[in-house]
């Protein structure tokens, strides 16, 4: 809804004018996650401007149309129900994908530290964002380590496991 406020009301700052019909387009679309539009879920009907042709006002086609109602609303809602369940599972099957799983460390493992203030950093974008290789000299709870350097000399503070990663001794490449 912002994104769209922010669209309609680019040069001026009259976008409480734009509430109600942006409110009005998210209700009548079709939602990927249901495959049907939220207004018909709740009354039942597609909505209709005042420029819609009238509807009969005969009794028979009310009746027709409330038992139509009867009929498909509950089968829509159902029907929307197993659309968001099916799309929340792929949804955290996506998000699982990209989580990092937590690695166990042993001692004298070594590791690389990565340096979270050149990450968001842009004066440093070329620098490396990982410090080491680091030596860990002690396990401690909660996913936290106690890291020393390659001569021995103990870091003050320890540090999470989640910002840690194997070190891998670099290949030595020979030329001819």
């Amino acid at each position: 809804m912002c994104k769209s406020l922010a669209k309609l009301s680019l040069k001026n700052n009259d976008w409480d004018l734009y509430i109600a019909p942006i409110l009005f387009a998210y209700r009548t679309t079709k939602h990927a996650t249901t495959k049907v539009e939220p207004f018909f879920l709740v009354h039942g009907r597609s909505a209709r401007l005042p420029i819609d042709p009238p509807e009969m006002d005969n009794l028979r086609a009310e009746n027709d149309r409330l038992s139509d109602i009867i009929d498909r609303v509950p089968r829509a809602r159902i029907q929307a129900q197993i659309h968001i369940s099916q799309s929340q599972i792929k949804q955290k099957d996506r998000h699982d994908k990209g989580v990092k799983r937590k690695q166990a460390f042993q001692i004298g493992d070594h590791v690389l530290y990565f340096n979270v203030t050149l990450d968001h950093s842009h004066s440093g974008k070329f620098n490396p964002k990982w410090k080491g290789p680091f030596v860990i000299q002690q396990i401690l709870p909660n996913g936290a380590y106690r890291l020393s350097t390659n001569e021995g000399q103990l870091l003050r503070t320890p540090i999470n496991g989640n910002l840690l990663k194997l070190y891998h001794e670099p290949l030595l490449q020979f030329q001819l």
